[in-house]
């Protein structure tokens, strides 16, 4: 009885991290996303962060984003960046705020906006990020997307 129930730990175990089970939570997605994204592999990474994302999990949304920004794994696609690093930053992911806000300070997958790219700068700068944090305290002074207010900078 016991070599038995060890055998079909030993298969749950396995068929969960190699994803073929639909129970596998997001956490363990992520994982093995990051894990192929460190070793080069793109393509699975990306596998991976979708089945991550589509559970709802933030951080490959973010992640997911990031490599259809920059073509990993995938074509590079603004938009799709955007949908993803949107759904992470309405989760309040500071980085997918972030780079919300370069988006649409550059127009990459969005109509460039200045309000809007201030917007997430600032969100994600009261999380403490300091490259939010730059750029936002950069716009106060020069007054890009915003009233010019050396003060606030």
């Amino acid at each position: 009885m016991r070599n038995s129930l060890t055998l079909v730990v030993a298969l749950v175990a396995t068929t969960i991290l190699w994803g073929q089970s639909s129970s596998a939570t997001a956490e363990t997605y992520l994982q093995l996303g990051n894990r192929n994204y460190i070793e080069g592999n793109y393509t699975e990474a990306v596998k991976y962060y979708r089945l991550a994302a589509q559970q709802g999990d933030a951080h490959a949304q973010y992640n997911l984003g990031y490599c259809y920004a920059n073509g990993n794994g995938v074509t590079q696609d603004y938009t799709e960046a955007v949908k993803y690093y949107r759904l992470a930053a309405q989760q309040g992911d500071a980085d997918a705020q972030y780079n919300l806000g370069v988006c649409c300070a550059k127009g990459y997958g969005v109509t460039q906006d200045y309000t809007e790219a201030v917007k997430y700068f600032r969100l994600a700068a009261q999380q403490g990020h300091a490259s939010a944090q730059y750029n936002l305290g950069n716009w106060y002074y020069n007054g890009t997307g915003v009233t010019q207010d050396y003060t606030e900078a």
